[in-house]
């Protein structure tokens, strides 16, 4: 395409002031009186002599010229000083006139019902339609770049590697493939690849057969199918390459306007389910709590259920408001009410020993010296009631003072009772133990004669209630020591 040149009617002949080579980019001239005042102009350096040249001003400091050399087919040469210098004009200023003259493009004008064409000095044949102003027209297999688009309604595939800045509406009925940006405005019944980013509404109108928005990804996918990322471009939430749902600050799932009987979350699993319908982890990313698929099939008919698993975890120290806790402690299954109540559920209520407890073996402690002793003695704790049986047979002496103390299992309740009886050869006592908390010893007592309020260590009752002293009594023969009961625990 053709450089504009400048040229003037007033233009005065000069001479160079010193010579120049043939490599030289400038020239010092007498004056510049009449050049034109914009560049680039032609001069004739050497007018009228074999050696003239011509070169081109591109720009003028005083009467220095900055000029490229050897324009219109000329050759550069060596001028010397005095030599003519002068405006002109060259064989290219008529033929590029003339080119443009002979050119064979149009363009068209949708004029009504009709196209008007015109003719266009410098459009190629090849070139195609030029686009208009004032009229409409139509557009084919042309390129646009940088362009400012106003009130367009595009049909078809639109492709771009650029950015798509639309402060309106872009209505497509095809697919707007970009690798650039597309910001701003709406964008409507597009199917959109690339980076978009718009600060507008993004809404699709479809049939009721089609899907509104689809996001697909690429062979291979592992990064985010969709991620949603605030003002500081921290991610919020995002949808994985295998659609799982992730969220940095919880998720919400509210039944807002579907009524009191619809149901606000609905976990289904594919048919003949085995793996969990509902898993919760830790920040380790392990199971603290499962939904677990119990699928069973026979012949033509399904059994489904389900199992909770709850995994171990440490015992909440504070109190619920409403409700309680329900929580796995070493295996066992436990509840905490709002009281501060501790319910120890077994882990299976199949058999009498999970629901109240299994005998264990337990050997106390006693203040009397049993010799020849053989225990027998057990306890099982139930809740929060300790049931024990203290079982000793002694074939040797025994040596007994005054008053009988033993240990218990587990550390009762502080000013705890705990009643029972005692067996000594063919009597049987009723016993009833005060204690406290600072020790797991026991005493037995029974009620005196003269007060029902306090209490003495315990004395043998015969069969006619006498009391009788209890040391010298058991150091004669075999004798077992039977006493049972039950205490409170914390």
């Amino acid at each position: 395409m053709a450089v504009a040149r400048y040229y003037s009617s007033n233009a005065v002949d000069t001479n160079l002031n010193t010579q120049i080579s043939s490599s030289d980019l400038t020239m010092v001239v007498a004056s510049t009186s009449g050049f034109p005042d914009t560049r680039p102009y032609t001069l004739a350096v050497g007018y009228d002599t074999s050696n003239e040249e011509l070169v081109d001003v591109t720009d003028v400091n005083g009467t220095t010229l900055t000029i490229t050399r050897a324009v219109d087919g000329t050759t550069a040469q060596i001028h010397t000083a005095g030599s003519t210098v002068k405006h002109v004009i060259s064989g290219r200023d008529l033929r590029e006139t003339q080119e443009h003259y002979n050119a064979t493009g149009r363009y068209s004008v949708a004029n009504g019902t009709t196209t008007e064409y015109f003719n266009l000095h410098g459009l190629g044949a090849n070139d195609g339609n030029v686009v208009g102003t004032d009229k409409a027209q139509t557009l084919t297999a042309k390129t646009l770049t940088n362009p400012t688009i106003n009130a367009a309604t595009i049909t078809g595939a639109v492709a771009t590697s650029g950015t798509i800045t639309n402060s309106g509406t872009i209505t497509n009925s095809g697919t707007i493939t970009n690798s650039g940006t597309i910001s701003g405005g709406t964008i409507s019944g597009a199917t959109l690849s690339g980076t978009t980013t718009n600060s507008g509404t993004i809404y699709s109108t479809p049939s009721s057969s089609s899907t509104p928005i689809t996001i697909k990804g690429a062979s291979g996918q592992s990064a985010d199918i969709i991620q949603y990322k605030d003002s500081g471009n921290v991610i919020q939430a995002s949808i994985d390459a295998s659609g799982k749902l992730y969220s940095n600050s919880g998720l919400i799932v509210q039944n807002t306007g579907s009524g009191a009987a619809t149901n606000a979350i609905i976990v289904q699993g594919t048919a003949n389910q085995t793996g969990d319908l509902q898993k919760w982890l830790n920040d380790f990313a392990n199971p603290i709590a499962r939904l677990v698929s119990d699928y069973s099939a026979s012949g033509s008919s399904r059994d489904y259920g389900a199992w909770l698993f709850i995994g171990n975890s440490t015992a909440p120290t504070s109190n619920p408001t409403l409700g309680g806790y329900i929580y796995v402690e070493s295996g066992s299954l436990k509840f905490r009410s709002p009281s501060g109540t501790v319910i120890n559920i077994s882990n299976s209520i199949t058999s009498d020993s999970a629901m109240f407890g299994s005998w264990v073996a337990w050997t106390p402690t006693t203040t009397w010296t049993l010799n020849g002793l053989t225990n027998y003695s057990k306890y099982k704790q139930v809740g929060k009631t300790v049931y024990f049986n203290l079982n000793l047979v002694s074939t040797g002496t025994i040596t007994a003072p005054t008053g009988f103390t033993f240990t218990l299992p587990s550390q009762p309740l502080a000013n705890g009772y705990f009643y029972g009886q005692f067996t000594y050869a063919s009597n049987v006592y009723s016993i009833m133990s005060i204690h406290n908390s600072s020790s797991t010893s026991a005493s037995i007592f029974v009620p005196t004669a003269t007060s029902t309020t306090a209490n003495t260590p315990l004395k043998a009752l015969s069969l006619t209630s006498s009391i009788v002293g209890l040391g010298t009594d058991l150091t004669a023969q075999s004798r077992v020591i039977n006493i049972s009961g039950f205490y409170e625990v914390a």
